[in-house]
């Protein structure tokens, strides 16, 4: 899987509508000791995380239609973290797979910016990419940039301005990661509240429920449920998201991601959206 080749070019302003600039992970990794040098970020190295390297590639609906991403790329620019730090984060998220991290041509010794790549065990389409994107950003504490979830967006690879640049890289080795499918989210799950509610947020400016997350951390709202806590991954960095792998709060909820207003209607509601609602009001 690490050869599977995946779109490169040269030049982030540089759209054509073929390439036969290839790459993969394997070279990327092989790469890490010597960064390419760039002098500008526009004179970057760049890849797309797809297969998919045909006319169009850089279009993000053609690769909804034909990408397969053997590898999922993310951007971290906050947070400062050290490669000790950041790295211990990805392997609490990830089951300690296999992954690469490396800063980006604009980190500082006092400012540490990363891109991290985890290879997969098997390849996924792009709306997978995408829902994997929000998951991770989600169980990292939000640190990661949203910009890659596109599916067609340049990724910068391994590079510094000049040979005295600040630069680290770091692979961390183990299993390939299992990108296991994300349901899509619930079209009722993307509305926060019925016309009631909707008047609620013109009076008060936010609704219920977001007054509610803004009001209390998903660690507080477990600890009153103790036959729910021990089903979530809680973690310290991370206050606002709680993530469960099991299938009937997923099903109660409608998806595997649980802000404190998600656990406080399943804790008292079954996750009867409505309920909980009328019981903050």
């Amino acid at each position: 899987m690490n050869n599977q080749q995946i779109a490169k070019g040269y030049r982030l302003s540089y759209r054509y509508p073929s390439t036969k600039h290839t790459t993969s992970y394997a070279e990327i990794k092989a790469k890490l000791q010597t960064p390419w040098i760039s002098p500008s970020k526009e004179e970057s190295n760049w890849f797309v995380p797809s297969t998919y390297t045909g006319e169009g590639f850089l279009s993000a609906k053609t690769q909804y239609e034909q990408g397969t991403f053997p590898l999922i790329a993310l951007d971290i620019d906050t947070g400062n973290y050290s490669a000790e730090e950041l790295s211990a984060n990805i392997r609490n998220v990830t089951g300690n797979s296999e992954f690469t991290i490396y800063t980006t041509a604009s980190a500082t010794e006092q400012n540490h910016k990363w891109r991290v790549l985890i290879p997969l065990t098997v390849n996924i389409n792009a709306e997978q990419y995408k829902a994997h994107q929000k998951r991770l950003n989600s169980l990292l504490g939000g640190i990661t940039d949203l910009a890659l979830a596109n599916p067609a967006q340049k990724v910068i690879l391994p590079t510094i301005r000049t040979p005295q640049s600040f630069y680290k890289a770091f692979i961390n080795h183990g299993e390939t990661f299992t990108a296991d499918y994300i349901p899509p989210e619930p079209e009722q799950q993307k509305k926060d509240l019925p016309p009631m509610g909707q008047m609620l947020k013109q009076l008060y400016g936010k609704t219920p429920a977001q007054r509610f997350n803004e009001q209390h951390t998903v660690q507080e709202i477990a600890d009153r449920y103790p036959n729910i806590k021990p089903k979530l991954r809680l973690y310290e960095n991370n206050t606002r998201i709680a993530y469960t792998f099991k299938d009937w709060i997923i099903e109660a909820i409608g998806k595997p991601e649980l802000t404190p207003f998600d656990i406080y209607r399943l804790g008292e509601f079954n996750g009867d959206w409505q309920k909980a609602i009328n019981s903050l009001r």
